[in-house]
């Protein structure tokens, strides 16, 4: 991945989840008792930064060069301890969770999240190399 494909995709996935941190705002404040109702114009900036923060582990797959299967797999784990360590921290200094329940629970959240996007990535990547694949069959059918 280079340096242009890393920015693209970091600013797409920052949008994206801005977006879910708001619509996971949305679902636990409506099912808070009493529901909240309102909300600080700042935790829309805290949101935004938490959103900046999610993204920024992403960097460990930047290269110059094509990965192997290897150094994938090391660096999505890399990105996963990453990922939790910095929403954590990110998390807990504007206090989206409080104590070691709620802590486990936020990264049970931030597991489950990672583990939806990835297969949501793998399903959208299978989808296209599906279609890659069926044209260059076709082309070769046409060739012969």
């Amino acid at each position: 991945m280079n340096i242009r494909e890393l920015i693209r995709m970091m600013v797409l996935q920052f949008f994206i989840c801005y977006t879910c941190t708001m619509a996971a705002t949305l679902f636990f404040c409506g099912f808070n008792e009493p529901p909240v109702t309102t909300l600080e114009v700042s935790y829309l900036w805290q949101a935004g930064i938490f959103s900046f923060f999610a993204v920024l582990p992403g960097a460990v797959y930047y290269t110059g060069k094509e990965l192997s299967e290897k150094q994938w797999r090391q660096r999505t784990v890399i990105h996963t301890v990453l990922l939790v360590a910095v929403l954590m921290t990110a998390g807990r200094l504007i206090h989206m969770y409080e104590g070691i329940l709620g802590a486990i629970l936020f990264v049970i959240t931030i597991l489950v999240i990672d583990c939806l996007v990835r297969g949501l990535t793998y399903l959208s990547d299978q989808k296209v190399a599906d279609a890659i694949n069926a044209e260059l069959k076709a082309k070769r059918k046409g060739e012969r």
